[in-house]
C-alpha cells in the first residue's frame, strides 16, 4: 500500500483509510483475545512500526504514516483501560518516531493525534476531581486522563529530546511536551488525589472477525504478522487476493 500510495485515485482513498483503521482495530482485537501477551504486543507494534514510520524505500507513502498517527488512539480507545506496561509498548513507536525522523508533518500528526489528546484529558480530569463533579469511570476524560497522569511522559520526552540521536529540529516540540506533562504531573501530585489505571475491563469479543480463528497461544496473531511481512516484501502476492480490496 505504501508503494502504491501516491498512485491511488483520490476518490478511492477513503477505502484505504478505512482499511488502515480496520487493520489496527483487528490487531487490537486479536491482542485482547490473547490477554495482551507482552511478546505478541511487541511483535504487532514492531510490524506496524516497520511498515510505517521506520519503513525503508524510495516511495515512503507518508500518507499511511499520517493516518496511522491520526487514528491509532481512536481505535485503542475501545480497548482501554490497559495495564501501563502494555500502553508503554503500544505508544513507544510514536514517541521514538518523534525523535528519529525530520518529517514535520508526521511530528505534528503524532503530537495532535496522540499526546495533545492525552494532555487535554489529563487537565480536564484534574479539573473534574478538584470541582467534585461526577464523571463515569468509562468516560474519555477518565480513561485518557489517567493515562496522561500515570505514564510518566514528562521524563520520556525529556530523555528523548536530550539524546544525541534526536533530530535537532524536533527538540523544541519534545521539550514543549516535556514541560506540559511535567506541569500536569506536578499539579496531580499536589492535588491530593490518587490516580491509577483501573482494572482491565472484560468486554465482549464481538469485534473479532469471524474468519480469523482464535487458537491457543496466539498463533493466529503470529500468522497475521507473518502475512503482513510477506505482503510488504511482495504486495502482488497478498494471500487474500483481490477480494480483500473489492
Amino acid at each position: 500500500m505504501r508503494r502504491e500510495w501516491t498512485g491511488i485515485d483520490v476518490l478511492r482513498l477513503d477505502k484505504f483509510y478505512l482499511l488502515i483503521r480496520r487493520f489496527i482495530s483487528k490487531g487490537f482485537s486479536l491482542l485482547k483475545k490473547n490477554s495482551w501477551d507482552s511478546e505478541l504486543v511487541k511483535n504487532f507494534m514492531c510490524v506496524l512500526d516497520d511498515g510505517t514510520f521506520s519503513a525503508e524505500g524510495k516511495l515512503q507513502g507518508n500518507g499511511v504514516n499520517y493516518h496511522v498517527a491520526t487514528v491509532f488512539l481512536e481505535e485503542l480507545r475501545h480497548f482501554l483501560p490497559l495495564k501501563p506496561q502494555v500502553i508503554e509498548v503500544l505508544l513507544k513507536p510514536f514517541i521514538s518516531a518523534m525523535g528519529k525522523f525530520p518529517d514535520k508533518v508526521l511530528l505534528a500528526k503524532i503530537k495532535s493525534g496522540v499526546f495533545d489528546v492525552l494532555l487535554k484529558m489529563g487537565k480536564r480530569l484534574l479539573e473534574v476531581k478538584k470541582s467534585g463533579e461526577e464523571v463515569d469511570s468509562g468516560d474519555d476524560v477518565v480513561v485518557f486522563g489517567t493515562v496522561a497522569l500515570v505514564m510518566g511522559f514528562s521524563v520520556k520526552f525529556y530523555e528523548l529530546g536530550s539524546s544525541a540521536e534526536c533530530c535537532q529540529g524536533n527538540r523544541k516540540v519534545l521539550f514543549g511536551l516535556h514541560s506540559e506533562f511535567l506541569k500536569l504531573e506536578k499539579d496531580a501530585a499536589g492535588s491530593g488525589f490518587e490516580f491509577s489505571v483501573p482494572d482491565v475491563l472484560d468486554r465482549d469479543d464481538d469485534e473479532v472477525p469471524e474468519l480469523v480463528p482464535i487458537l491457543n497461544g496466539g498463533s493466529e496473531l503470529l500468522m497475521l504478522l507473518v502475512m503482513v511481512m510477506c505482503w510488504r516484501r511482495n504486495p502482488l502476492r497478498w494471500p487474500w487476493g483481490s477480494y480483500f480490496w473489492a
